[in-house]
C-alpha cells in the first residue's frame, strides 16, 4: 500500500517537471521568444560584451554604411543587418525586462516559502529536543530531521560546518542596462 503511495507521488511529482517545462516553452512563445539550450561557462566566456549605447548607433551606422559600402567592401555588413540586429535586440530586451521582473517576483515568493519551511523544521526540532525527557523515543522518530538540520549547523564541535555564505542563496543575476 504505501508503495503505490510512493510510486503515485514519483509519477506526480515528474509530471510536475515535465508539465513545467512545457509551461517554459509555452511561456517563452507567449512573449514570442523561443526556449533555447542554456550555453556553456566557456560559450557565453567567448561571447563579445556590448559597449554601453552601442545600440543607439547601430541606425547611425548603418546610414553611414549606405554611403561607403563600396568603399569599405564587407559584403557580410549591411545597412539591413545592422538595423535588423538593433530591432532584434529591442525586442528581446524588452521581453527580457519583463521576464527579470517576473522571475524576481517567484525569486523572492520562494525564499519566503522557504524561510517559512525553515522555521517550522526549526520549531519542530527545538519542541523534539524539549519533550526528548517525557518521550524517549520521540528523538529517534525524528533522527532523520535532527541529523539534517545538524548537518548545517555552524560551530558545532566534531561536525564539519558549512560556511554561512554557501547556506544563504545567491540573488538572481540582474539584466544588463542598455
Amino acid at each position: 500500500m504505501k508503495t503505490r503511495k510512493r510510486n503515485k507521488k514519483a509519477v506526480a511529482a515528474r509530471r510536475k517537471v515535465k508539465d513545467a517545462m512545457t509551461s517554459a516553452r509555452t511561456l517563452a512563445q507567449m512573449m514570442g521568444g523561443k526556449l533555447t539550450k542554456r550555453l556553456t561557462a566557456n560559450q557565453i566566456a567567448r561571447l563579445r560584451r556590448a559597449l554601453p549605447g552601442y545600440v543607439s548607433l547601430l541606425d547611425d551606422a548603418a546610414r553611414q554604411l549606405e554611403e561607403d559600402a563600396d568603399l569599405l567592401n564587407l559584403p557580410d555588413v549591411t545597412p539591413e543587418g545592422l538595423l535588423d540586429a538593433q530591432a532584434r535586440q529591442k525586442y528581446l530586451s524588452a521581453r527580457e525586462a519583463v521576464a527579470e521582473a517576473v522571475y524576481r517576483a517567484f525569486y523572492e515568493q520562494r525564499l519566503m516559502v522557504d524561510d517559512q519551511a525553515m522555521a517550522m523544521m526549526q520549531k519542530l526540532a527545538r519542541r523534539i529536543e524539549a519533550m526528548k525527557e517525557d518521550d524517549p523515543e520521540l528523538p529517534g522518530r525524528w533522527k532523520f530531521l535532527r541529523d539534517f538540520l545538524a548537518q548545517f549547523r555552524p560551530g558545532r564541535p566534531g561536525k564539519s560546518a558549512a560556511p554561512v555564505a554557501a547556506l544563504q542563496p545567491s540573488p538572481p543575476p540582474l539584466a544588463p542596462s542598455i
